[in-house]
């Protein structure tokens, strides 16, 4: 239900969850769990493909 939601509004973005990874703003979508990135053409899924980078740092609250 709620990735159909995402499907037809859009991921909702929670600005008070966004973190910073070193090269990119970054988050979940609060709907479908979705990683979510924002680069210059707004907030868009991470593709871990095309967004992989040794540069991108972890969530601060990863654990490792």
């Amino acid at each position: 239900m709620s990735s159909l939601l995402c499907i037809l509004k859009s991921h909702k973005i929670n600005r008070n969850r966004v973190w910073f990874d070193g090269l990119h703003h970054r988050t979940n979508c609060d709907r479908c769990g979705l990683p979510m990135i924002r680069d210059i053409t707004g907030w868009r899924p991470f593709d871990p493909q095309q967004d992989a980078d040794s540069r991108r740092g972890p969530h601060p609250n990863a654990q490792g």
